[in-house]
């Protein structure tokens, strides 16, 4: 299929916000996130356009921008789009913007788009390497086409944010996301990425949290510097954060996701005998694109391996898309749920470890059967030897702080007696 493109386009955007009480400057926002049971994608409530559009915005941990559907209903007074001459669209890299312009955008409703060319061969798309400013920036997508603009709000103290960078998109590009999703919120490290963005308007922290809900309470996403990530009964879950670097994708790539070294993986205490060369540099990669950790084969099979070793569970047959399942009525419990042995992630800095419960690594399916929430990779779409999906991620706080290359992570917060969905939405700095 051709790719899509996209036109690069500007709109204000409103958020809540953390405010100084000193300056009354904002020194983070925070976004309401929720999980929905259909897709198990996490959903971020904003508004855009002006005036303020309520929408609905999938959470893409690793996009490298934000787009939103932009069809016969689109309307708003202070879209702007991106020229081609404009220094922003080389910071689309390869997605084809700096090699194939097309005409003036129309204004509002949505634009409509000529035919493309593949995205190997951008270059049969008529180059015009002398853009006048009546031409577009266009951006490629591997399904569909859209166009870039910007503007959110939520409810609560709102900031306003000017001048931000989004793509209007199609509807073909809503298959797959959760009911009444508009669009989706790129969270990657690139500058054209929400963290990086708000952190250069607001002159914020270039960093962002994620509290993911595991029930349907929202959890919380966090933009700047956070005075604290407190939540009921007063947990302050920044005090239980450790730290590991966070790594680039390896050469050739242009991907601008989050990846940390993992250098090995334990149940109760005992190593996983896996193969050293695989685990070396970018090793897991942290997505919310996929619902459940995804392990490359040979992986897998140790890890899971392992577990059969270290349980004495009555296996019953596999649920799609797990292979190991089990008769949860004989499977105990405990505060960070189902009481199994513990996934211990081994991460490069010394004695730093995200431990996997029982609550992160086991999944309910019907009937009562209790399954590891594991996936194997398949044999040609290997992003990362590890892919930690969603369902790891839940009620775990993560900072990724760009700035600094690192990631800091708690493990479960149910240890901590409290969950993402009780996050204190009324705290001011």
């Amino acid at each position: 299929m051709a790719p899509s493109p996209l036109l690069l386009l500007i709109l204000p955007l409103l958020f809540a916000s953390f405010l100084s009480a000193a300056s009354q400057k904002p020194r983070a926002l925070v976004v309401p996130v929720v999980r929905n049971a259909a897709t198990l994608q996490y959903v971020a409530r904003v508004s855009q356009r002006s005036p303020p559009v309520p929408l609905d915005l999938v959470v893409d941990v690793g996009g490298p921008l934000q787009w939103v559907l932009c069809d016969d209903t689109y309307v708003s007074s202070s879209y702007r789009p991106v020229p081609c001459r404009s220094p922003v669209c080389p910071l689309l890299k390869n997605y084809g913007c700096t090699t194939a312009c097309y005409g003036s955008p129309p204004a509002p409703p949505a634009p409509t788009t000529p035919a493309l060319p593949s995205r190997s061969t951008p270059s049969g798309a008529t180059p015009l390497p002398k853009a006048s400013s009546r031409m577009s920036c266009l951006y490629y997508l591997p399904t569909a086409p859209s166009q870039i603009f910007s503007t959110f709000m939520i409810t609560g103290d709102v900031t306003k944010i000017p001048n931000v960078f989004f793509s209007c998109g199609s509807r073909v590009l809503l298959q797959g996301l959760a009911c009444g999703a508009a669009g989706m919120a790129g969270l990657g490290r690139g500058k054209l990425a929400l963290p990086t963005q708000i952190a250069a308007r607001l002159r914020v922290s270039r960093k962002f949290a994620l509290c993911l809900p595991s029930s349907s309470g929202p959890g919380a996403m966090f933009f700047g510097e956070a005075p604290s990530y407190t939540f009921q009964l007063d947990v302050d879950a920044a005090k239980s954060l450790m730290y590991t670097p966070l790594i680039t994708a390896g050469a050739g790539t242009d991907d601008e996701g989050y990846f940390i070294g993992v250098r090995g993986i334990k149940f109760n205490g005992k190593a996983v005998p896996l193969d050293a060369e695989l685990l070396a540099g970018a090793s897991a990669k942290i997505s919310t694109a996929v619902p459940y950790t995804v392990l490359e084969s040979s992986i897998y099979r140790a890890v899971t391996s392992a577990f059969l070793k270290e349980t004495a569970l009555q296996r019953l047959k596999a649920v799609k898309p797990f292979e190991l399942c089990f008769n949860g009525s004989g499977i105990g419990s405990t505060r960070v749920g189902p009481a199994v042995p513990s996934i211990d992630l081994v991460l490069q800095n010394k004695g730093a470890e995200w431990m996997i419960f029982g609550s992160n690594s086991m999944v309910w399916t019907a009937d009562g059967v209790l399954c590891l929430g594991l996936v194997e990779a398949a044999k040609d779409r290997v992003e990362a030897p590890i892919v930690i999906g969603g369902h790891q991620l839940e009620d775990n706080l993560l900072e990724f702080d760009i700035a600094r290359s690192r990631l800091g992570f708690t493990s479960s917060l149910l240890f901590r007696q409290t969950t993402c969905s009780n996050f204190n939405f009324g705290i001011t700095a």
